[in-house]
């Protein structure tokens, strides 16, 4: 109860949860990264570069979307959550990128990264509102400006993550 209450004050305020993991879960948000890769256009996953011919595109973007929408920002953090936190491992099938090939790929497929958590964060939103009954009616404000404000959102924590990766080099 307190849980749907506390969405509520955030949707009515046009805030999404910093950590979707626990709004939607983690079996969840893991679909939504998954299903962002699949909706990209195939001519631009091609051109994707990993930096790491062990690391495919797919599995990175996953795994950034993930991570980034569960609130897991900076290349070391991700690091360990490859190791440590199932979903994460689970993404990675085997190969098991290091905090510089997380750095390389989000520095040369941003554009992509933010294309996929934008999906995440849009489909994130929907699924909160459809939780919350009624909701959506009385925040239709939101409905107009969704696409901006998630992609600011995508933008905002791709920063945060670049901000955290020069903290750790510092």
């Amino acid at each position: 109860m307190t849980r749907t209450i506390q969405a509520q004050n955030n949707l009515a305020a046009g805030i999404q949860p910093a950590d979707l993991r626990e709004s939607l879960g983690a079996d969840l948000l893991l679909k939504l990264a998954l299903d962002a890769v699949q909706a990209l256009e195939p001519s631009k996953l091609d051109a994707a570069v990993s930096g790491d011919s062990r690391i495919r595109p797919q599995m990175m973007l996953t795994l950034l979307s993930y991570c980034y929408a569960g609130r897991i920002y900076g290349s070391r953090e991700i690091e360990w959550a490859t190791r440590n936190d199932k979903t994460a491992h689970y993404i990675c099938a085997r190969e098991f990128p290091d905090s510089r090939a997380i750095r390389h790929f989000r520095r040369y497929n941003r554009e992509l990264v933010e294309q996929c958590l934008t999906y995440v964060l849009r489909k994130g939103w929907v699924l909160q509102f459809d939780a919350l009954e009624g909701l959506w009616a009385t925040c239709a404000w939101l409905g107009a400006g969704l696409e901006q404000r998630v992609a600011i959102a995508a933008r905002e924590k791709i920063e945060v993550a670049i901000i955290m990766d020069t903290a750790e080099n510092d």
